[in-house]
């Protein structure tokens, strides 16, 4: 009984941090109405644009999570809705800048109809 309650306890500290950052969806919503654009955007039928400006349409992802689908993802929604592309990256620390820095240098490199932005997470160290 006493070594499975120190498992829980144990499991209990490994979740506590990953329970304290925000979600994508929290980060997505507060740059989005930041910038007057729609959360959760559905073009198509049932495609869902996670943030749409007037002339924009922005995913969002952890700077960590950048080799994910999203940057064909937004080319892919700007291409149907004839509005420019743009990418939201979440950071949570000091060491993922190099995320942000690695995705600008392809989309400039490729020379992409992709605008990059991105918001500290409010555990940002």
């Amino acid at each position: 009984m006493k070594s499975l309650i120190k498992f829980l306890f144990c499991m209990c500290l490994l979740l506590i941090p990953t329970m304290l950052l925000a979600s994508e969806s929290y980060y997505n919503r507060l740059w989005c109405e930041k910038h007057n654009g729609e959360v959760e955007s559905i073009i198509r039928g049932n495609l869902v644009v996670e943030c749409m400006t007037e002339d924009m349409v922005i995913e969002t992802c952890y700077a960590k999570n950048i080799y994910s689908s999203l940057l064909v993802k937004v080319l892919y929604y700007s291409m149907l809705t004839h509005k420019k592309a743009g990418l939201l990256l979440i950071v949570n620390n000091s060491s993922e800048w190099n995320y942000v820095d690695r995705l600008q240098r392809i989309i400039d490199y490729h020379k992409l109809p992709a605008t990059l932005y991105y918001i500290e997470s409010e555990t940002y160290k």
